[in-house]
């Protein structure tokens, strides 16, 4: 009896729920999968009513101060909006390395102009680009990668409370890292096959020197196009493995900013 009259009274608590919603509707809106367009908004705006619900009753009521100011009661929802921003966008980040990876790698084999429609962004990005993209997706799913981040959402709730965080400078250093880990990521992934690749028409140009007769461009296109190909599979597996070993990374600086 007591446990649903709790759960009642936080579920009229609107200001609450407000502020608990805009931290799970920040997370849900911008991280991947979960904030992608083919997930229609109805069905999203449905996961963060329906996760907001099943927390409030569990916050603690003495660690949270309610505004009853309009003004400071709208800072607090922008705060925690920003919260689940930073969430989402952590993971983002390194989605977008391993897309900016098959972006370069594409460049290098010659293939940069074939486009496709990437509906979580609304823009044309490069076919690899795409393919590396809904690679990460899978293995996020594959490791409950979606159920850590939610469950660090919800955790951070325990240990820092509603309306109360702002990010300072550490804030922005440790976001800045995240940035900084995600170039990292990048470059490792597509590095192998871009020096691979840059080495091959380096010693085409010698061949078109010492043989002048040689059409080059008919033999190097589809040469680089195929050992990217090629190389590509091969390093999937680091590949792999070095966005695992920087998800891990990732979420260590989220818990390190949040305090948890």
């Amino acid at each position: 009896m007591d446990e649903s009259l709790k759960a009642l009274t936080a579920l009229l608590n609107l200001p609450l729920l407000a502020m608990v919603m805009a931290r799970i509707g920040g997370l849900v809106a911008f991280a991947p999968f979960f904030g992608s367009a083919s997930i229609p908004v109805q069905i999203r705006a449905l996961l963060t009513g329906v996760i907001s619900l099943v927390v409030l009753p569990f916050l603690d009521p003495s660690a949270i101060v309610i505004p009853n100011q309009p003004a400071v009661l709208i800072a607090a929802v922008v705060s925690e909006l920003m919260i689940g921003l930073v969430f989402g966008f952590a993971i983002l980040a390194l989605f977008s390395a391993l897309e900016l990876a098959g972006l370069m790698i594409g460049q290098q084999m010659g293939i940069a102009m074939a486009q496709v429609f990437d509906p979580l962004f609304n823009e044309e990005t490069s076919v690899l680009g795409q393919l590396f993209f809904w690679l990460a997706t899978i293995i996020f799913l594959v490791i409950g990668g979606h159920h850590a981040l939610l469950g660090a959402v919800i955790k951070s709730f325990a240990t820092l409370p509603a309306g109360s965080f702002m990010i300072g400078e550490d804030g922005l250093v440790l976001l800045s890292g995240i940035v900084q880990v995600a170039f990292v990521v990048a470059i490792q992934v597509s590095a192998p096959v871009i020096v691979t690749i840059f080495l091959a028409t380096l010693a085409l140009g010698f061949v078109a020197r010492t043989v002048p007769q040689l059409n080059i461009l008919s033999v190097g296109f589809p040469l680089r196009a195929v050992m990217g190909f090629l190389l590509t599979v091969v390093s999937l597996g680091a590949g792999i493995d070095i966005f695992m070993r920087m998800f891990d990374d990732v979420f260590l600086k989220v818990h390190r900013l949040f305090g948890f």
